[in-house]
């Protein structure tokens, strides 16, 4: 996933990582953990929209990867 650096799908890492933390905090750990992963996700979130251009938050990485399979597929009909 980060093989990419593009801006969009480093932020698109961050939110995976974050919100797999937190399905996955243990009980004995505090509120705190549970609502300083939130506010993460929520400035992500901001980050993305007032401080990305709007060609950068169309770049995402499951778009990028559709694109790319897409293209081996028509290649592979090329080559038969």
């Amino acid at each position: 996933m980060l093989s990419l650096h593009i801006p969009g799908v480093l932020l698109e890492v961050l939110l995976y990582a974050i919100a797999r933390k937190l399905i996955l905090l243990p009980k004995s750990s505090g509120m705190g953990d549970l609502l300083l992963g939130i506010l993460a996700i929520g400035v992500i979130f901001t980050i993305r929209k007032y401080l990305m251009s709007p060609q950068e938050r169309e770049i995402s990485l499951s778009r990028i990867y559709n694109l790319k399979s897409s293209k081996i597929e028509e290649d592979k009909d090329e080559i038969i």
